[in-house]
This record gives structure tokens, sequence and C-alpha cells, in this order.
């Protein structure tokens, strides 16, 4: 392979891995609560195209109760996922 082949290749590589890369955000929940996002709760996400966007769709995780953090997380970086969207903003 030569050597402009395979700097294609890796630059195709690099923006699939960076498209497929989803970025959780606390700074909102941060600034309102003082600490970091943490326990059960009834957790709300904001799916975003960038760190900073204020009008993306509004997620909820569907549970019959309380739900820990990480496990509300991995729901909505699936659906940020499918939605094409690059950040997960936890709202406070």
């Amino acid at each position: 392979m030569k050597k402009s082949e395979l700097r294609k290749v890796i630059k195709e590589e690099v923006r699939r891995v960076l498209h497929e890369r989803i970025e959780v955000v606390t700074n909102e929940y941060e600034i309102s609560h003082g600490e970091k996002p943490k326990g059960s709760g009834g957790w709300a996400f904001r799916l975003e195209d960038t760190p900073r966007g204020q009008d993306g769709e509004i997620f909820w995780p569907k549970s019959r109760g309380a739900m820990t953090y990480k496990d509300s997380v991995k729901l909505a970086v699936a659906a940020a996922k499918e939605a094409g969207k690059n950040y997960v903003v936890v709202l406070p």
C-alpha cells in the first residue's frame, strides 16, 4: 500500500471514530447543583450537535421510577447515536 493510500485510509477511519464518539457534558448540571451528577433520580438530557447547543432534542429515559445516573447516561448516549448527535448534555 502506498503512503498516500494509507493516509487516506487513516483519515477516513479517524473521521469515522470521531463521528461515533459521544461526549457527555455536565457543566449545566454542575453549575446548578454545585457537584457532578451521581446517584439515582429522574434524569433528563439534551441531545446536541455542539457542546454548547441550546436547541437539541430533550431525552428522558423511560423507567418506572428512579434510575441511576450511570444507567440513564447509557440510554442517553444510545439515543444520541441513533439521532446522529455528538453531545449529551445533562440537564439540571
